[in-house]
């Protein structure tokens, strides 16, 4: 009966002990957990309060455009959304380190572009709390930097063709009367349009195919439609590329000049 008792004290002893090794296993974990809580919630104050977080041996300024960035301050088309909740945390020789996800969206522009990226915090503990020894932010800074290079040429882009649709609208129109109106050009504070009768092909853009196009003749015309260069050539080149107010134009291979009034100055019959 007594060997009973003792048997039965032994194995309570054991779960006791075990128990108690699992709650001190998990201790340091939740402590850490608790401390990523506490950071999340400084990002809603000011610069100060932040930087209490940290004892780095790192500037003022790296650490605070990282964290500008977690705090999408001053981020125009980019939101970034941080997930602490689902950090990781891993117990290494020189220190604590916390990996936190991070993903960088564009907003408020026609296409959605996403980068998944992540920051990383080393903690060490610190009578009795956990302060941030070093903020390994520079990849995380980087891909916000690469996702904002995108932004600017997407809003550069989307500006481009805002400011080309005056024209788009005027080629429209002007197609009305002609079979195509492939490009236009700006020059002495007058627009001038590319005019094809025939089918079209653009040879310049999609050179897959070594065979030029035929069967169309191009000309130039302006804003009002008004003929500039008849309709008459396989060529017609750029406004003052050769000389002022002189455009020139090919057929058959040869070439010949207009005047930007359209006025004809040579035929095409030269080389």
């Amino acid at each position: 009966m007594k060997s009973r008792y003792t048997l039965t004290a032994l194995i309570m002893s054991l779960l006791l002990v075990a128990a108690c090794s699992v709650w001190k296993k998990d201790d340091p974990d939740k402590e850490i957990r608790a401390f990523i809580s506490e950071f999340e919630k400084s990002l809603a104050g000011s610069d100060e309060v932040v930087l209490k977080q940290f004892e780095a041996h790192q500037s003022k300024e790296a650490i605070l455009s990282a964290i500008h960035v977690l705090q999408n301050k001053e981020l125009d088309h980019i939101h970034c959304t941080t997930n602490f909740a689902t950090a990781s945390i891993a117990h290494e020789a020189n220190g604590i380190k916390i990996e936190i996800p991070v993903t960088l969206t564009t907003e408020n522009l026609s296409d959605t572009l996403t980068k998944e990226s992540t920051i990383i915090l080393w903690v060490e503990p610190d009578h009795g709390h956990f302060v941030i020894s070093k903020l390994e932010g520079e990849s995380f800074y980087n891909d916000y930097l690469s996702l904002k290079y995108e932004v600017n040429l997407a809003l550069n882009k989307e500006l481009e063709m805002a400011n080309r649709k005056i024209y788009f609208e005027t080629a429209h129109a002007l197609q009305q009367k002609y079979d195509s109106i492939i490009w236009y050009v700006n020059y002495n504070a007058k627009t001038y349009y590319y005019a094809v009768s025939g089918p079209w092909q653009n040879y310049f853009i999609d050179r897959s195919n070594e065979e030029k196009p035929s069967g169309y003749k191009m000309g130039l015309v302006d804003e009002t439609g008004a003929v500039i260069i008849p309709l008459d050539y396989d060529l017609v080149g750029t406004p003052g590329m050769i000389e002022s107010n002189v455009v020139e134009v090919k057929k058959d291979g040869l070439v010949g000049f207009y005047s930007i009034e359209g006025k004809q100055l040579i035929a095409p019959e030269y080389d």
